[in-house]
């Protein structure tokens, strides 16, 4: 069996050298067209098996190609001005250089002289899994109805991060005292169902004084642990 491409190409022109059938007839068989085989059986004949290989298809020649001293030239304006690829262009406008700001971009890139980021990181932190229950107890606070004359109904929020169980109160007021009332309902409620091992809060004061500090406190020089 053929294994390379001008194996396979030969086998098929092969009947067609040797006279036992016309080209015509075998296109009736031959998955290629015509003409493909033609071009075949010529390049064969002129440069024997290694004519059937496949030929770059890369111009010979590039008459729209940047000339050598502009690149150059752009290459000493970058080690010089330290400039990018922008200001790079307007000096070679001042300098009645015809060159668009793309092809300027496309020489420094080409060349490495562009900027390099910093690569994106391959490895990502991925946190694990938590299927406990009350191994993380998620608390926040949103605002409700608003009943008027300034007042608000808050809304205190418990939900379990593993089992995705939720407990909802509501409260006229919002603040240390709300929440530590809060937390003994919700330890209530969960007392049958699972045990609670952390709780996890964002930084507002009615959770923690670890963002505000102490200088708002009665002893700010005796600092003690938020209440909840």
């Amino acid at each position: 069996m053929p294994e390379t491409k001008q194996q396979v190409r030969y086998q098929w022109i092969k009947p067609v050298l040797e006279g036992e059938i016309s080209i015509r007839k075998l296109t009736k068989i031959c998955p290629f067209s015509e003409r493909t085989l033609k071009y075949w059986l010529a390049r064969y004949k002129e440069k024997g098996i290694i004519g059937l290989l496949d030929l770059s298809t890369r111009p010979h020649h590039f008459p729209n190609q940047t000339p050598g001293w502009i690149r150059k030239r752009i290459l000493d304006l970058r080690e010089e001005k330290k400039v990018g690829g922008r200001k790079i262009h307007w000096f070679l406008a001042k300098e009645r250089i015809k060159i668009g700001e793309r092809t300027v971009n496309k020489i420094l890139f080409d060349e490495g002289k562009t900027r390099k980021y910093r690569q994106k990181r391959t490895w990502i932190y991925k946190r694990k899994k938590i299927t406990i229950p009350g191994q993380i107890v998620e608390i926040d606070i949103k605002y409700g109805v608003n009943f008027g004359f300034g007042k608000w109904w808050y809304q205190y929020t418990a939900i379990d991060v593993a089992s995705r169980w939720r407990y909802l109160k509501g409260f006229e007021n919002m603040g240390n005292k709300c929440s530590l009332e809060f937390l003994e309902d919700l330890m209530a409620k969960t007392k049958y169902l699972f045990k609670i091992k952390t709780i996890k809060t964002d930084n507002d004061p009615v959770f923690t004084n670890r963002i505000t500090g102490y200088s708002k406190s009665a002893d700010p020089l005796n600092p003690q642990a938020s209440p909840l």
